[in-house]
């Protein structure tokens, strides 16, 4: 059939031809470039997000016991005054780190983890302010024991729920990451397949078009 067609007609169908082959890899191009995008795009604005914040919240775990600590040492009025202060500065700071926090929460799963952290988080205050009033009039010795017994039960279990969500934020990333190492694999190789294919059929009606002339 491609014999019986005129000169003219031969050149109109190869470039057609050549035409769609181009479009198609384009339109695969683009569609392989979206996803690699968005899943670039879920990463920069959620999964690391979510793990630096994390991170700040978990220091600010350690910083909190620290500072009921430091309460604890000191007898004085005026150093008293300043864990308290920091201590509620740092509780600001974490409670704008979980409000930050919260629209980042992707899954059922996550919401349960969160909502674990900040009744844990919340639990320890509340510990931690028990401490305060038995520290500040003097009674160290009780606020220590406290320190090492209900509270250090209570910030334990906080901790666990944190490590729990800090894993699972971590290998949400990972996951992300893969995705992407994958899909840009298999786009790779998918357009190269598809540029030989092209290549070859090119080459296959170039032959003919030549043997045709002939």
């Amino acid at each position: 059939m491609f014999r019986n067609l005129t000169i003219a007609r031969k050149l109109a169908g190869s470039f057609a031809l050549l035409a769609v082959i181009v479009i198609a890899l384009a339109l695969v191009s683009i569609d392989r470039l979206a996803t690699v995008n968005a899943t670039a795009s879920a990463m920069a604005t959620r999964s690391l997000p979510a793990t630096r914040m994390l991170g700040q919240i978990d220091a600010g775990f350690a910083d909190y016991r620290r500072l009921l600590a430091g309460h604890i040492l000191f007898a004085d009025e005026a150093a008293m005054g300043r864990y308290e202060r920091d201590i509620a500065g740092l509780n600001d700071r974490l409670d704008k780190i979980f409000i930050a926090y919260e629209p980042l929460i992707a899954s059922g799963e996550e919401r349960r983890m969160f909502a674990a952290v900040t009744d844990g988080l919340k639990r320890y205050r509340g510990e931690g302010d028990r401490v305060m009033e038995l520290s500040r009039p003097g009674r160290k010795d009780e606020a220590l024991a406290y320190t090492t017994g209900p509270a250090a039960k209570i910030y334990a279990e906080a901790r666990k729920a944190l490590d729990e969500m800090l894993e699972h934020s971590l290998a949400a990333a990972r996951t992300a990451a893969e995705q992407g190492d994958a899909v840009y694999s298999a786009s790779r190789w998918g357009l190269i397949a598809a540029g030989m294919v092209a290549t070859l059929l090119t080459t296959l009606f170039a032959v003919s078009l030549r043997a045709a002339i002939s």
